[in-house]
């Protein structure tokens, strides 16, 4: 019996690889042909989260620009300012000397011109302002906290001159402003005539002798 012919299979040709450049494989598979050794496509950076933008601080309000200088125009709201002032017990060498007033020969100024009427406004405040020192010289006189100390040496409570000098010469000064200031009321000498000149009491005596027809006797017997 003669042996069986052996078949051989058709060689299958090789098919061009595809546009992926894979080719099959036997048994189904896929083979990448021409990609070996490529370098690797870097990956993109992931985006960074973008900040979000600062918020514009609001702006601030311009300050109103400030004089330069003291003030040197009158006006009333400054005048009534100094006079109230004065009359709570301030000088004006005291108000003049702060750096946003008018200097003192300004306010000195504006009361001898009578500045809009200015003067009889300061003069009434230096009039209120004596009423001031009167309630301080109370003050002053009953202020007896520093007139005595106590000697370290011995231990007895001896009496502070130089306080008591300085305390007299206060109420002393305040009581000659007062005399000035408003003399018909501190002042030393009582008028009982309220300013008015007197009459002279001889020579009423004699009008109404002459007018009652007697006679009038004078001092050489005549």
């Amino acid at each position: 019996m003669a042996p069986p012919k052996k078949t051989t299979s058709p060689t299958k040709k090789p098919t061009a690889p595809t546009g992926s450049g894979k080719t099959p494989r036997k048994g189904g598979g896929w083979k990448v042909i021409g990609t070996e050794g490529a370098p690797a496509k870097p990956k993109a950076a992931p985006k960074a989260a973008k900040k979000p933008a600062p918020k514009k601080a609001a702006p601030k309000p311009k300050a109103e620009p400030k004089p330069h200088g003291r003030p040197s125009i009158y006006t009333p709201e400054l005048g009534d300012l100094i006079c109230r002032r004065i009359a709570a017990g301030e000088t004006v060498r005291a108000i003049g000397r702060d750096a946003d007033m008018p200097d003192e020969s300004t306010i000195r100024g504006w009361a001898l011109d009578n500045k809009d009427g200015f003067f009889p406004q300061y003069t009434r405040a230096v009039q209120i302002r004596a009423g001031v020192w009167a309630e301080e010289i109370i003050e002053i006189a009953d202020d007896g906290s520093n007139d005595t100390y106590t000697d370290p040496n011995t231990g007895m409570e001896r009496t502070n001159a130089e306080v008591v000098a300085r305390s007299r010469l206060r109420v002393d000064t305040r009581k000659w402003m007062l005399s000035k200031v408003l003399p018909k009321v501190y002042g030393d000498k009582l008028d009982l005539n309220h300013g008015v000149q007197p009459e002279n009491p001889l020579a009423s005596m004699l009008q109404r002798i002459a007018g009652t027809g007697l006679p009038v006797i004078k001092e050489n017997g005549e």
